[in-house]
């Protein structure tokens, strides 16, 4: 049985696909929902769908495009004590903590089996 609330999970908030041409991608994805981003640079765009939000990411070194290409962000209370329950089970921090585009701060950790978990904790201000 899985014991979340040791780890602070609380339930997916955004998935987040890295892609080659955010542009395209935004606008293909515009297509497929009927919705505009609610944000969008040369490197990311977000939508909310539903309870949802959906990034599109540039592809880079450490994560590429298509079917490998994905990560769901799980909401925590607390980023730190989040990263430091993965870090303790053998897990490793992949993308150091960053502030997201909406005041949000987001990592990315692996689990001992190479799968990756983006950690967001939201801007409570």
């Amino acid at each position: 049985m899985i014991k979340l609330q040791k780890s602070n999970l609380i339930g997916v908030s955004e998935v987040t696909f890295f892609v080659r041409d955010v542009r395209e991608a935004t606008w293909w994805i515009q297509d497929l929902t009927g919705l505009d981003p609610v944000f969008t640079s040369e490197n990311f765009s977000k939508f909310r769908i539903g309870n949802t939000e959906l990034g599109l990411h540039i592809a880079d070194k450490k994560t590429g495009p298509g079917t490998a290409g994905s990560v769901a962000y799980w909401d925590v209370n607390d980023l730190e004590t989040a990263i430091v329950n993965f870090l303790s089970l053998g897990g490793c921090l992949y993308r150091d903590p960053i502030n997201g585009s909406d005041g949000s701060r987001v990592c990315q950790v692996t689990d001992l089996f190479g799968n990756v978990w983006g950690l967001r904790e939201a801007n409570h201000s």
